[in-house]
């Protein structure tokens, strides 16, 4: 994952590895984080930095020097009606007020991390279809679907959300910028 700070985050068996490049693109390792779960997904918010794993999300803050500090974890066990593991973190786009979602096989929550420590569940979606990766572009998010072969797209906000499309299709992966949507099928 690289951001405009031309950080790289490598995620392995149990641990993250943070890189720095500099404008040759040198690579410097500057952080390894062990967790006890493998890593699924890492998305950034402001100097926030989410680490999905299956049935949790860690949140560190990182600052200039890129050094990252412990915020809280947000255990999906517990605040969840369902069991199903965590599949995507969707961070919001830069500078919107809309909350980072956390995309599961059967549900979408939104969580309010302004204050980290504490972070906050907006909204929660249950939904019927096992989802397999979701994308947000401006404020739709796109979610493919194996089990009923679809490609949702959702609009928020998430307490009252619009289902705008559904395409036949199985998707595996789905990615997206600006106006177009790719989805890779089996």
């Amino acid at each position: 994952l690289l951001d405009t700070s031309r950080l790289l985050f490598l995620l392995g068996d149990r641990y993250i590895d943070l890189y720095a490049f500099s404008t040759s693109w040198e690579s410097t390792l500057l952080a390894r984080l062990f967790f006890p779960e493998k890593p699924i997904d890492v998305a950034f918010q402001d100097s926030l930095i989410l680490i999905g794993m299956e049935q949790s999300v860690y949140i560190y803050s990182i600052n200039r020097f890129f050094e990252m500090t412990y915020r809280s974890t947000i255990s999906l066990n517990s605040s969840y009606l369902n069991q199903d593991p965590l599949v995507r973190l969707l961070p919001p786009d830069i500078g919107s007020s809309a909350y980072p979602c956390l995309i599961r096989q059967n549900s979408i929550a939104s969580y309010n991390v302004n204050n980290p420590v504490q972070p906050v569940l907006v909204h929660e979606l249950n939904i019927s279809v096992g989802l397999t990766d979701a994308v947000r572009i401006g404020d739709n998010i796109f979610a493919s679907s194996i089990d009923r072969g679809t490609l949702l797209i959702y609009s928020p906000p998430l307490s009252n959300p619009v289902v705008l499309d559904s395409i036949s299709l199985i998707g595996h992966s789905i990615t997206g910028t600006g106006s177009k949507v790719a989805l890779a099928s089996s």
